[in-house]
């Protein structure tokens, strides 16, 4: 097999750049590989109230890689092993207030009516009219490894398919309660493994059968923090 490669890059308003390229070809003439990533990065729509003592940063900042190798020794066997990891960076404050659209004077919730809107320009709409209570930030990553294998065993087909998972979440950003805004975290950790076993005929003829076993396990914490509460806040 030839060997590939390619490329594409673009350019956007708030400030987005967005790259992704691949390699693929015959490493040996019983292994192929194939190797791709792709970066994307874009700016908060929001900006930032003059009383934060934090900027908003960059709403993505993400980087994802994967490899895929084939090896193919015989005419009967084949493994496929896949491998792919995700950072995702950035942050995900995304809170303006409802009085950045309407004319909340005069108003007391709850408000039977729809107040008048404000004839603003976006960029007034987009302000945060609050003070960050902690930098917003993203880092997480998700990664994982699959492998699926095949034997011919001539009138039937052995087939092996196999993945782990993980995903680790690490969040923090300003949020809002029903009384007051505050900081907020996240943290969270998740795994999922798979197995499959199957055996399937290949015979000519009207008949197909299958026989196989199947396995899943998945397990996840996931931890939200809501911290430097005013002393008036409700418990």
């Amino acid at each position: 097999a030839r060997t590939e490669a390619g490329f594409n890059a673009s350019i956007g308003n708030f400030g987005t750049y967005q790259a992704d390229g691949y390699v693929s070809g015959a490493v040996s003439s019983t292994l192929m590989l194939r190797a791709a990533a792709s970066y994307t990065r874009r700016d908060s729509y929001l900006i930032a109230s003059p009383m934060s003592a934090f900027p908003i940063g960059a709403a993505r900042d993400d980087l994802a890689l994967r490899v895929q190798l084939l090896w193919k020794p015989s005419t009967n066997f084949s493994l496929l092993i896949r491998g792919d990891y995700a950072y995702l960076n950035g942050n995900n404050q995304d809170l303006v207030s409802t009085g950045n659209f309407y004319d909340l004077s005069g108003f007391r919730p709850p408000i039977p009516v729809t107040p008048p809107q404000r004839d603003n320009t976006g960029a007034s709409r987009r302000t945060a009219g609050y003070g960050l209570a902690l930098p917003s930030k993203n880092n997480n990553q998700v990664y994982g490894i699959a492998a699926e294998a095949n034997i011919d065993l001539g009138p039937a087909m052995l087939t092996y398919l196999g993945s782990h998972r993980e995903q680790r979440r690490d969040e923090q950003q300003t949020g809002k309660t029903a009384v007051f805004f505050a900081g907020e975290t996240v943290q969270g950790k998740f795994k999922q493994d798979s197995h499959e076993l199957r055996l399937a005929t290949q015979l000519d003829g009207p008949f197909f059968a299958q026989i196989g076993a199947y396995y899943f396990r998945e397990t996840g914490d996931n931890a939200f923090y809501i911290f430097d509460t005013p002393a008036s806040a409700p418990p």
